[in-house]
């Protein structure tokens, strides 16, 4: 599971980074409304971008830091995005979301949470 961490991280973070300047709106409407519409729209560019730097520090003398950002910034969705979508019952935008996918998103972000901390000091 190790060897394939940083490859898969890699294009995990490399996919979402870009697709957060290419498909903004899925992720403006996946956003609680605590934030307001400018607001909204920096952070999914600020997260598009560190999303990208992310995968790019997998491969350099950065990793280790790379991976801690990494659980700080997974830990900041759980909390703030997915627990929110589970909270209200749906996924903004998107009604034919079961709750099942919902909670699958919280296992998937935990399990990923996990595995950056197995592989931290890689």
């Amino acid at each position: 599971m190790k060897k394939t961490a940083f490859p898969f991280f890699t294009v995990m973070f490399a996919t979402a980074g870009i697709a957060h300047f290419v498909f903004p709106t899925i992720f403006l409407k996946a956003m609680p409304p605590l934030f307001p519409a400018k607001l909204a729209t920096f952070l999914n560019l600020l997260v598009g971008a560190i999303e990208i730097g992310l995968a790019i520090s997998f491969w350099t003398k950065f990793r280790q830091v790379g991976v801690y950002v990494s659980i700080f910034l997974l830990v900041i969705f759980l909390v703030l995005i997915h627990s929110w979508h589970l909270l209200i019952g749906r996924f903004p935008g998107f009604p034919e979301v079961s709750q099942a996918v919902l909670w699958l998103r919280v296992a998937a972000q935990l399990f990923l949470i996990y595995w950056f901390w197995l592989v931290r000091n890689e």
